[in-house]
């Protein structure tokens, strides 16, 4: 026992130090911060993006920087990480006046609450235990249990939470097949082109874990004076399937409306333009990334939102 015990511990360090994926995101998370402690340091006020790889590959802070004179930071990463991770690791950037758009994948929002082992991974290298959790449920030793969810050869010694490491989660993305470049200010981009396959479907409605976190998200917010809103992101979808997909996500943001306030874009997130991707159905080329960063440059000095009876009447009219 004592030498499979060792064996799992030096496993799961090597795992979690030394593999360069990880040691990669770290550096990647480390670009992030760093942009944004420069744009607090030199603007004050700051609009945060967090989100998965839909989110890194298509706002450009330096261009709402320059352009738009809104100083920004995109903290998007990658889905396999789950909206925990993604949300926890981008509330430690924001400051009072801040501006948070969350921009989450609704795939991501559908499913029910996991414990994503390479977030387990990733949180513990970056030395935030904590961020795989949800804030109310934050275990008394974090790094004891990301250390031991990190490892799926102990789940699988022990029999503890094994349904935390289903197989589909464990295999690395296909959007981390093509490593992207990642900027200063963290927006990336994916090296090649490959044929596009639109985004599969998907549930209407988003998990009770996932609203709770979003209501947390929100009640944080206006505890420390920072405005919240969500962000569909653009998915390449077919012309003939593009009122499939609005009707779904037209579905879930009126359950987020609910819970904060929703960016209005009219496309309700459908984009038919299979040239405006790179390497996957979220991937936007630089030139895309351009224009959805402009819109949402417009939608954010304005605050252009959903209100209360749009979402209906769009959807009344358009679908």
């Amino acid at each position: 026992m004592a030498v499979a015990v060792l064996a799992l511990l030096g496993r799961t360090l090597i795992s979690n130090y030394l593999d360069p994926e990880i040691g990669q995101d770290v550096a990647t998370l480390k670009t992030k911060f760093a942009w944004s402690e420069r744009m607090t340091g030199e603007h004050g006020n700051k609009v945060v993006f967090c989100g998965g790889s839909s989110c890194a590959h298509s706002i450009m802070s330096m261009r709402l920087l320059e352009q738009h004179n809104m100083p920004a930071v995109n903290m998007g990463m990658y889905a396999q990480l789950g909206t925990l991770m993604l949300t926890r690791c981008t509330l430690a950037q924001l400051h009072r006046g801040d501006t948070l758009i969350i921009a989450v994948e609704p795939p991501l929002l559908v499913q029910h609450d996991k414990t994503y082992s390479t977030a387990c991974r990733l949180s513990f290298a970056a030395g935030h235990p904590e961020w795989p959790y949800m804030p109310w449920n934050e275990p008394y030793f974090p790094y004891f249990t990301t250390f031991l969810k990190s490892n799926i050869g102990l789940t699988r010694l022990s029999g503890i939470a094994n349904y935390h490491f289903q197989k589909d989660i464990l295999r690395r993305p296909v959007e981390k097949q093509l490593e992207a470049t990642v900027d200063a200010s963290g927006w990336a981009t994916a090296p090649e082109r490959k044929q596009i396959v639109e985004l599969p479907p998907y549930e209407s409605g988003i998990s009770p874990e996932h609203a709770a976190l979003l209501l947390w998200i929100r009640q944080w917010g206006d505890r420390n004076g920072i405005r919240v809103a969500y962000s569909l992101p653009w998915a390449y979808r077919s012309p003939a399937n593009v009122k499939s997909l609005q009707k779904t996500n037209l579905s879930i943001l009126l359950e987020i409306n609910k819970i904060l306030p929703v960016l209005k874009d009219q496309r309700m997130g459908a984009h038919p333009r299979v040239e405006d991707f790179s390497d996957t159905y979220y991937h936007l080329i630089p030139e895309a990334a351009a224009k959805r960063t402009d819109e949402l440059a417009r939608q954010i000095q304005a605050w252009d939102i959903w209100n209360p009876g749009e979402l209906e009447a769009w959807g009344n009219a358009n679908l």
